[in-house]
């Protein structure tokens, strides 16, 4: 593993890589998730972790519920991946949204915007929640029911006190983020952006999904894995797939212009 920075971990680094994709954690999760990603990569592909404050190797960090806040510590730490090497973004759940925030925020500040942005078990953007339950604020014992129902977290977990006192403070600020978000009036992006959505996800719908192409201009497409809202683990290796088909093309053209 190689740690570039705090906020940006390789699991398998790559000395010369042809392109990257950064990967944002759902709430609650960390760059851990991605740690097989690159069993299914060739070695000019290198998989990039983002780790945010309050889980994995910053636990004791404080986390951070202000979206603004993580763009811009985050852009402060991811200019230097910017220049040179294609890279193209994915996010799973609230890692979409993060995804596609920081999109934003690099096309707004720095006139950067990724190959190509990969998005799964999240509605777009733009469409309000579909309920307006707050889950962040409640007692720990009804938060941990509300965990153990979405089914994205291991039952191990539920056993380790310790852990779960360490980790709630973290959960809910995800929790916040995500059920405080304000859309803001965005440009179109000039990127492709493909959605991915669970077939049997109780959480996000197939619409919601296919609502990603009101934010871009350029191509769209929209595919529904196996499994629940995380599908990213029960289906992981026929999602990665998808995303490398992808991934290869923007290589190959990349050595066509070179």
């Amino acid at each position: 593993m190689k740690k570039y920075n705090s906020w940006i971990v390789s699991f398998y680094p790559v000395a010369t890589p042809r392109l990257r994709i950064f990967c944002f954690p759902y709430a609650g999760g960390n760059a851990i998730a991605y740690k097989d990603w690159g069993d299914y990569f060739p070695e000019d592909i290198e998989v990039c972790c983002i780790q945010l404050p309050g889980r994995g190797d910053r636990l004791l960090e404080s986390p951070i519920s202000s979206l603004p806040v993580i763009m811009e510590k985050l852009g402060e730490c991811f200019l230097d991946f910017a220049k040179g090497i294609p890279f193209v973004f994915f996010g799973h759940s609230m890692g979409a949204l993060l995804a596609f925030e920081f999109t934003q925020y690099l096309k707004k500040h720095h006139q950067i915007e990724p190959e190509a942005l990969f998005v799964s078990a999240h509605r777009a953007p733009y469409l309000p929640r579909k309920d307006n339950s707050i889950y962040y604020n409640l007692p720990d014992d009804e938060l941990l029911m509300r965990l153990k129902e979405l089914n994205g977290t291991p039952d191990w977990f539920f056993n380790e006190p310790e852990l779960v006192k360490l980790s709630l403070p973290t959960i809910k600020a995800d929790l916040e983020l995500c059920e405080c978000y304000s859309y803001q009036d965005y440009p179109l992006l000039n990127i492709p952006v493909y959605a991915f959505g669970g077939t049997r996800d109780p959480e996000i719908s197939e619409d919601s999904i296919k609502a990603w192409e009101k934010h871009t201009m350029s191509e769209f497409h929209a595919k529904f894995l196996p499994g629940d809202h995380f599908f990213l683990h029960s289906s992981e290796e026929l999602l990665v797939s998808e995303i490398y088909k992808v991934m290869r093309k923007i290589v190959l053209s990349s050595v066509k212009q070179s």
